[in-house]
């Protein structure tokens, strides 16, 4: 399976309805007079009970899939899956869906729907409403974004100020529906390529969790996963500043031209710049996996993202191994052999496992080290 390609456009609501088993009922119908600002009280509760409480997840699961499976072709255009679901927490989350459910639920809530746009290997738009202080709010304040692809899927996004870019699997990014204001300014969590429209006055600032890119107009890739060690900052054109996130206080690192990029250790609070091919680390935007020379471990977190699947390293000396390739539309045993053609490695792949549950695990690739 390969990284599926998701455009962000918004999508239309018509007549969908799902008939549940036994006592649990999601009826589309529902939906579509909450979204249309019909709907009762009792139909906004009932929407915060099947998708905020975890006993019907599997339901919903099992319904959404079944649905979508079932829909022809020509009519998908009729209910966009992704702002469907983007849209019922947006609604929600702006009713008085805030007090003592407010914590729990809405986790739950978006842990849910996150499961449902993998499944179907669709991106996900959440809008919200925030104030300075954080809290969610229907009155003033301002209108945000938030855009999850999916693991194996890449996503292109479209801001309001022109700029454009690429999300890959199992990223985040947070952006306001509208940039007021001196400054452009996006959160990221996970890897994305910006192609970002010029403005002396207002710069473009990426915010992550350990570091910012500060740009006024330029192309540049940023691969900040949370379980990755190393964050790296890559420029395609122009120029950006690095800022880290150290002691609460944000400090200037360095300044990248094209060709460079920065790699950033949050826990040591050390960088370095080297000399790099910038097209091939947002290669990934065209659908090619590049390896350039890397250790087993970040192939192995790659490979992970790239197809959605676990990889276990069966022997520690595998971390020691190193590789150089490059793959296009190519399957995940496509990969897995080459790998083994090129190195001292074999591996198996299991298939997924079906939980008690009724959900599946993810496919296993295991690795191990030949002699």
């Amino acid at each position: 399976m390969n990284p599926e390609e998701h455009d962000t456009l918004p999508g239309s609501f018509l007549n969908c309805t799902i008939t549940g088993k036994q006592s649990m009922k999601i009826d589309f119908e529902v939906v579509k007079r909450y979204l249309e600002g019909k709907g009762s009280k009792g139909d906004r509760d009932q929407l915060i009970d099947w998708f905020s409480d975890i006993r019907y997840e599997k339901d919903i699961h099992e319904k959404f899939r079944s649905f979508w499976d079932s829909m022809e072709e020509g009519k998908l255009e009729d209910c966009n899956r992704a702002a469907l679901l983007g849209e019922v927490y947006r609604r929600i989350k702006k009713d008085d869906f805030r007090q003592q459910r407010k914590k729990k639920g809405t986790i739950q809530f978006l842990n849910v729907l996150q499961k449902i746009a993998a499944v179907l290997f669709i991106p996900l738009v959440i809008t919200f409403w925030l104030t300075r202080g954080g809290d969610i709010t229907t009155g003033s304040g301002t209108s945000y974004s938030e855009l999850y692809s999916p693991p194996g899927t890449r996503t292109r996004f479209h801001l309001t100020d022109g700029s454009t870019g690429w999300l890959n699997g199992g990223s985040y990014l947070e952006f306001p529906t509208e940039f007021k204001g001196r400054s452009r300014e996006v959160r990221l969590t996970g890897e994305a390529y910006f192609d970002v429209v010029p403005d002396a006055k207002k710069p473009f600032i990426v915010k992550g969790e350990h570091a910012s890119v500060v740009v006024r107009g330029t192309s540049f890739n940023v691969q900040a996963f949370p379980d990755d060690p190393e964050i790296w900052i890559t420029l395609a054109s122009g120029r950006i500043d690095i800022f880290g996130n150290i002691d609460g206080k944000s400090v200037r690192l360095t300044e990248l031209h094209p060709d460079q990029m920065c790699i950033y250790r949050p826990d040591k609070r050390s960088h370095r710049v080297e000399t790099v091919d910038a097209d091939k680390i947002t290669a990934w935007t065209e659908g090619k996996l590049v390896f350039r020379q890397e250790p087993m471990a970040d192939v192995a977190r790659r490979i992970e993202r790239w197809f959605n699947v676990r990889v276990i390293l069966a022997d520690e000396e595998l971390e020691k191994y190193s590789f150089r390739a490059t793959f296009q539309d190519d399957s995940l045993e496509e990969v897995m052999k080459l790998l083994a053609m090129t190195s001292p490695i074999s591996y198996k792949i299991s298939p997924r496992k079906l939980n008690m549950d009724g959900t599946y695990e993810k496919e296993v690739v295991t690795i191990y080290k030949t002699n």
